[in-house]
């Protein structure tokens, strides 16, 4: 059992039942936890942020504390530029389409990482038809051990070899549409700061020799890696201040790091709340069914496969002639409702107090997905 954030708190009691589950940001707090990991790095490393679907308001909370976005639909980009129109964003994500990158070719301050050839050939290709000039970065393979998993096989942070960057030099000699900016790359999940660092910088003096030879003057470096904090953790599970510091004398005069965490930010402020619908006793075993689909699943359980959840007692929840059902200190399964179905959200996990009609409340990371559903829960962003 977790306790709620007051803000939280006070929401979930303020929501009728019939508008459940809902999605809460908690932005006066996400304003912290990015202030805070600004603090964290030294001035010359860039911050930048993923937005898979920023919610409205996100993008300006975000915005005092980072030197941009990254992004992985034209969705996500249109909203964005709603709020920010003219923050630098970058689009990022493999088989980008014809309209993608013709939205980016439209959208000031936005650059493309370049997945491949032939998606480098597309965006010149696109850049000649509207006249115009698109910056790129170009999207390489990270480094691994021996005994790691081949980036290409395993699919986590694939970008280009070798080869491919020797093909892109003989596109680029002859595209005068396209500005290369540097080379972005996704680190190998799992490293703590100081393996992490060492990756980063035997990449980039790999890289320094691909940046001369293509002629960019002052290149930047894109590098995904490193985790935002767990919700309710009072430590960092990344150490981001280690991490810049053995980054910090990396760079020659000229050159930028870009730095971007894995995690989408909701991860530090986002609540997913939803309604318990029924509770009840199976075997001997407590039962609660709550509403929500995927999404709840996606809430309920971390990377770690533990639970995470509070509960907020409704007290004028229960209009009914009967008594109201409740457990008792005691380990509850959480159900939710799937085609007609019950689907296991999480077993045995201990609760002080459930009742039918209370609400439950699980940290929730925000969207997996570049796009959200017609069908997704509503999103409340408290700013105060």
């Amino acid at each position: 059992m977790i306790e709620l954030p007051k803000r939280v708190r006070e929401h979930a009691l303020g929501i009728t039942p019939e508008r459940l589950p809902v999605c809460v940001y908690d932005l006066p707090r996400l304003d912290e936890e990015v202030r805070c990991l600004r603090e964290r790095l030294p001035s010359a490393i860039e911050t930048y942020l993923s937005l898979h679907d920023p919610p409205p308001g996100m993008a300006a909370a975000l915005a005092p504390h980072v030197a941009g976005f990254e992004v992985s639909s034209t969705g996500a980009l249109q909203g964005l530029r709603r709020e920010l129109p003219q923050a630098p964003a970058v689009l990022r994500g493999p088989g980008k389409r014809q309209d993608d990158i013709a939205q980016v070719l439209a959208s000031e301050s936005t650059t493309i990482h370049v997945d491949s050839t032939g998606e480098l050939r597309l965006v010149a290709y696109r850049a000649e038809q509207a006249q115009r000039t698109s910056d790129v970065l170009l999207r390489v393979d990270p480094p691994t051990e021996d005994g790691e998993p081949d980036p290409a096989s395993s699919g986590v942070g694939a970008g280009m070899d070798l080869a491919a960057l020797v093909e892109c030099a003989e596109i680029l000699r002859s595209d005068a549409r396209i500005r290369l900016r540097g080379f972005s790359a996704d680190m190998l999940p799992g490293l703590d700061a100081t393996a992490l660092a060492d990756r980063v910088r035997q990449l980039i003096r790999c890289l320094r020799p691909w940046g001369e030879m293509f002629g960019i003057r002052g290149p930047r470096y894109a590098i995904g890696g490193g985790t935002l904090g767990p919700p309710n953790s009072s430590e960092p599970a990344f150490d981001w201040r280690e991490y810049g510091a053995l980054l910090a004398d990396t760079l020659v005069p000229g050159e930028t790091l870009q730095v971007t965490p894995v995690a989408h930010p909701g991860a530090w402020c986002g609540w997913y709340l939803t309604l318990v619908l029924d509770v009840k006793r199976n075997h001997g075993h407590a039962y609660a069914v709550v509403a929500g689909g995927a999404r709840a699943a996606e809430a309920a359980v971390g990377e770690d496969g533990r639970a995470c959840l509070g509960v907020v007692p409704l007290d004028d929840g229960w209009d009914r002639p009967w008594p109201r059902p409740e457990f008792v200190d005691e380990p509850v399964t959480i159900t939710f409702q799937r085609s007609g179905m019950e689907q296991v959200l999480v077993r045995d996990v201990h609760i002080d107090r459930l009742r039918t009609g209370d609400v439950l409340a699980f940290p929730y990371i925000g969207t997996v997905t570049a796009e959200r559903s017609p069908t997704a829960p509503q999103v409340h962003c408290l700013t105060s």
